[in-house]
């Protein structure tokens, strides 16, 4: 029998880089094939994207995502801020049954192509208690979702 595996983290926040060989990247933490995990503890990732949006006045150059979730099902992501994103904030790629509660999402009115959380081919996304505050798309569906 198969059983789920359960992951449980606690984060104080971190800042991304700002290495412009590091921009080509298509991610900067990306969680995949992950069931029940749990993500809290109040920090803020700094995605730092003072640093490249000079570099992508166009908005046509493919930055790093802040945060990537890949296949990733029963998941709670909960009082976090993520601030400043090269790119999307959140990216949710396959994914079933993900709870954001109390997460703040904040980037300046001018921040090119910095979606909020962007989902792609997933199903049963909740977002409640929350602020998202950007000049850009706050949620934007893609296909299969």
């Amino acid at each position: 029998m198969h059983r789920p595996h359960h992951v449980h983290g606690q984060t104080d926040g971190q800042n991304g880089p700002i290495d412009k060989s590091t921009f080509s990247l298509g991610h900067w933490i990306t969680f995949r094939y992950v069931s029940g995990m749990l993500i809290n503890g109040g920090g803020t990732f700094d995605g730092q994207g003072q640093y490249a949006w000079p570099e992508n006045k166009c908005a046509c150059k493919s930055l790093p995502v802040s945060l990537r979730f890949n296949f990733v099902n029963n998941t709670v992501i909960g009082s976090i801020s993520s601030v400043n994103s090269k790119n999307f904030h959140f990216n949710l790629f396959k994914c079933d049954d993900l709870q954001f509660h109390r997460v703040w999402i904040i980037a300046p009115d001018e921040s090119p192509n910095t979606d909020r959380i962007h989902l792609g081919y997933s199903s049963r996304i909740r977002i409640a208690n929350s602020v998202i505050a950007t000049g850009d798309d706050c949620v934007s569906i893609g296909p299969g979702s």
